[in-house]
């Protein structure tokens, strides 16, 4: 069982949105980017366009590692990537990889959390950002990955 781990020098977030669109002069333009809670209104429910864009800083010396991204929904996997050394950046400080997994008409069938992980060698790093889907409106807050209702006894 590999370890799951939150710091050291690396750092890994991911993104959930409809699309993302490479512009000619350069730019990412991110289309749809979904919030922490989306409510739709019966299931199943199907995304026409789904993308995760994840997103992975780390000291150079990393990219000599093996390095998977994956996408969880319900702690299944549903989408995963494995560069090749070929496809990983080669600078001498530090090193970014974006990757943008897509898929299209992605049905689910019952409330989902979707959630992104980075394998570096034997190490897991989890991102803190989750998209959960549900057809109940979200009235409360996340607090360490879990719904609760406001307290309105207690200052922001």
């Amino acid at each position: 069982m590999s370890e799951v781990v939150y710091l050291e020098n690396i750092q890994f977030s991911v993104m959930f949105c409809n699309d993302v669109r490479f512009e000619r002069d350069g730019q990412v333009t991110y289309v749809g980017v979904y919030q922490p809670h989306l409510t739709v209104k019966e299931f199943p429910y199907t995304f026409r366009n789904f993308s995760a864009v994840l997103t992975l800083l780390a000291p150079a010396e990393v990219g000599t590692e093996k390095i998977g991204f994956r996408v969880f929904r319900n702690d299944k996997v549903v989408m995963d990537f494995a560069p090749t050394l070929a496809e990983m950046p080669s600078t001498e400080r530090n090193m970014r990889v974006s990757v943008n997994m897509q898929t299209e008409a992605f049905e689910i069938t019952e409330p989902s959390k979707f959630h992104a992980e980075v394998m570096v060698g034997d190490k897991v790093y989890r991102s803190r950002n989750t998209l959960n889907v549900t057809t109940q409106p979200f009235a409360g807050w996340t607090v360490d990955g879990k719904e609760t209702k406001p307290r309105f006894d207690e200052p922001f």
